[in-house]
């Protein structure tokens, strides 16, 4: 599917799913402190061409039940692993058979990210 397709999969689950918990806090209360809209207000926006972050890869590992791992690259060229979306199972550090199926990204700032092909070296 292309990222159109996506966001819009993405803003419909948000409407359908305002009280979905991820870490204990319900969607609508992350999108209210991240953006101070409601649900439908955000996934207005979200059908759109905006950017997704957080939210939206918290989104996408529910719905595909997959793994998104995020890491933050260091000065000595390894990556460090900061957020783990566990799809339907929850958050926490991924486990070992989660490696060959999630999705690794890497945060480069200001709500930009990267594919990741191989994590090679990670530290937690």
């Amino acid at each position: 599917s292309d990222a159109w397709s996506l966001r819009q999969s993405i803003a419909s689950f948000l409407v359908q799913n305002p009280n979905l918990k991820i870490s204990d806090t319900a969607l609508q209360d992350w999108i209210r402190w991240d953006s101070g809209m409601s649900v439908n207000a955000y996934a207005r926006i979200l059908r759109g061409s905006v950017w997704g972050g957080g939210v939206e890869m918290a989104c996408f590992s529910v719905m595909k039940n997959r793994t998104i791992n995020v890491f933050v690259g260091r000065r000595d060229n390894t990556y460090k692993l900061i957020s783990s979306f566990r799809g339907k199972t929850g958050s926490g550090p991924p486990q070992n058979e989660d490696w060959a199926e999630s999705i690794n990204v890497v945060y480069q700032g200001r709500m930009h990210y990267d594919s990741l092909a191989h994590v090679t070296t990670l530290h937690r």
